[in-house]
């Protein structure tokens, strides 16, 4: 029963390994300023 768990892991890995990988250019708006950002919760705060 573990070794299929194991197993079935192993192979979703590899398909996952195999996928193309798209480069994204992610900005992140509010972040310019050298204070330290506190992120808790579902919410921002610190900012």
């Amino acid at each position: 029963m573990i070794q299929d768990i194991i197993a079935g892991q192993k192979a979703e890995l590899e398909r996952r390994l195999q996928e193309k990988y798209v480069p994204r250019k992610a900005e992140l708006k509010g972040f310019d300023t050298d204070l330290v950002c506190v992120v808790i919760g579902p919410r921002r705060a610190g900012i």
